[in-house]
């Protein structure tokens, strides 16, 4: 049986916790890849002097930048935003775990969860919400 087959709860807590860190390094690169353009653009006009700034439309600036300077930067940013995201996340999860909260992403009502005391773990059933 593959590991995506299985569901989330019958996964160890350490694969679980692999997952929440693959998860953030994918969602920080693509919003590195998402912002990137635009904090660039941002950048430049900041870095401008006061005898550059004349009348016209960021569109223009934009062009007259080109497509490489726009994306100038992106590898390291990308290894940054996906880095820290991560770690953020794998901290969060972790200390749920600590506390005996599942992680992220628990089971639905209805699917057995585990509970591991020491030596023995247990198998109980999530509680079913009534939904209104």
């Amino acid at each position: 049986m593959c590991i995506r087959d299985r569901p989330k709860v019958l996964a160890p807590k350490h694969v679980q916790l692999t997952v929440t860190v693959a998860a953030g390094l994918l969602a920080g690169a693509l919003c590195a890849l998402v912002s990137h353009p635009a904090d660039t653009v941002v950048s430049k006009l900041n870095q401008r002097s006061q005898g550059d700034m004349k009348g016209g439309s960021v569109m223009q600036y934009v062009a007259s930048l080109g497509c490489s300077e726009l994306w100038k930067g992106l590898l390291p940013r990308i290894a940054m935003i996906g880095v820290l995201t991560s770690i953020q996340w794998l901290i969060y999860d972790s200390f749920k775990v600590a506390v005996g909260l599942p992680t992220t992403g628990s089971a639905p009502a209805g699917l057995p969860t585990h509970h591991h005391t020491g030596m023995m773990m247990t198998t109980t059933l999530a509680p079913i919400t009534p939904v209104e």
